[in-house]
């Protein structure tokens, strides 16, 4: 009986999604399951608490973020050069085509790469098509952030995350004089 009640109550606001002309709200869960921020890459226990969908800059605006910037790319030729050689600090963002989370979080990134101009490059990599750089790093679940300073590793997080989040991470180590001792790189 709870089923039917459960599955009546379902139907109606979907009905009513549909009517209204939205779509259902659905959390989407990244790969992983977890967002988790280390300084030296090994995952960490906390929960994924991003839960809107950003999908456009006029999404961004509506929630007070400015559309400035844009993030550059980078591939398995130009890598080194790009991230290892970088005279500031350098965020790739790990991700492929058809994720979700990754969709939320480009035009976060494009947002922050205007704010951090001169400080902090982002940069993008389709993991898809950039396998040796991926697999140098050990990236299995994507988004994967991997914070680089001085040419090597300082911070990594997977999974999506409010902007505010991202911000914070970026703020606590890329404006830290040199990447984090004994730091041990996943190649």
């Amino acid at each position: 009986m709870f089923k039917d009640m459960l599955l009546v109550f379902l139907a109606a606001l979907l009905i009513t999604a549909v009517v209204n002309g939205q779509p259902p709200a659905v959390k989407d869960t990244p790969q992983t399951g977890t967002s988790s921020v280390t300084s030296n890459g090994t995952g960490g226990d906390s929960p994924d608490t991003f839960e809107e969908a950003v999908t456009s800059n006029k999404d961004l605006a509506d929630e007070g973020v400015a559309a400035v910037g844009s993030a550059a790319e980078t591939s398995d030729d130009t890598f080194d050069d790009d991230v290892l050689k970088s005279n500031v600090p350098v965020l790739v963002d790990f991700s492929i085509q058809g994720c979700e989370p990754c969709r939320r979080m480009a035009p976060i990134l494009d947002s922050l790469a205007g704010e951090y101009e001169g400080r902090l490059k982002i940069v993008k990599l389709d993991a898809d098509l950039n396998s040796k750089v991926k697999e140098r790093y050990n990236v299995t679940a994507f988004p994967t952030f991997i914070l680089f300073n001085q040419g090597k590793q300082a911070a990594r997080s997977t999974g999506a995350m409010p902007k505010a989040e991202l911000a914070s991470i970026l703020d606590q180590h890329a404006l830290k004089a040199g990447p984090i001792e004994g730091e041990k790189l996943l190649d």
